[in-house]
């Protein structure tokens, strides 16, 4: 009855799109940079209980949630290359040492 009566379909759509949003913007500076690409299945739990928290009032129950892409900004994705091949290199060069 929450439901219908108070939200309806299209503000649930509007409220699951801005929770979702905000979901995500937690998630993820929630995170270091060199974690963000493992961000798909391991957050996605976490997201899912904060999204049910949300909309459980309603009487909706979220069932799964997928990240299907992370795109990092292009500055920031080449930072963490740069940083990832620094490290590389460096483990590199202890071992032969």
């Amino acid at each position: 009855a929450n439901f219908i009566y108070k939200l309806g379909a299209h503000r649930f759509d509007e409220l699951i799109a801005a929770e979702t949003e905000e979901a995500i913007r937690g998630l993820v500076y929630s995170v270091t940079h060199d974690k963000v690409n493992d961000l798909r299945e391991e957050f996605a739990v976490g997201m899912l209980s904060t999204l049910n928290s949300k909309v459980v009032i309603y009487g909706v129950q979220i069932m799964n949630v997928k990240i299907t892409d992370v795109t990092l900004p292009p500055d920031l994705q080449d930072r963490l290359e740069r940083t990832t091949a620094f490290k590389t290199k460096m483990s590199e060069q202890e071992k032969s040492h």
